[in-house]
């Protein structure tokens, strides 16, 4: 993990040929299901209610292209989209408020 000037952490991954990548977007579900609805890392100077704006300040602030940044952001939506909370061992309020605030962190991504 490396901090690009001050606009926060950003998490590398290694694939299954051994490329290293940058995460299309770091700290997405965070611990909400504990009813923490901050992320764990600021990005662009916030840990709550961040935008697609937000995602792509950081993205100016390491170099990346906005076409890149606009296209890892699609990418993680999609990803996002297809988290099923409920196959987690969660039930009533704790699920339900993450499911909420996913859903809330999608459209403000979404722009």
């Amino acid at each position: 993990m490396s901090t690009f000037r001050g606009s926060g952490p950003i998490s590398i991954l290694r694939d299954l040929q051994g490329q290293w990548n940058v995460a299309p977007i770091y700290d997405m579900p965070c611990t909400m299901l504990y009813r923490d609805m901050s992320m764990a890392l600021p990005i662009a100077g916030g840990d709550k209610g961040l935008s697609r704006r937000h995602w792509l300040e950081l993205a100016d602030s390491i170099g990346l292209p906005q076409a890149v940044a606009s296209s890892a952001i699609e990418q993680a939506l999609r990803a996002a989209s297809a988290v099923d909370l409920g196959t987690l061992p969660f039930a009533g309020s704790p699920l339900i408020g993450a499911e909420r605030e996913l859903r809330i962190r999608r459209s403000k991504i979404e722009g």
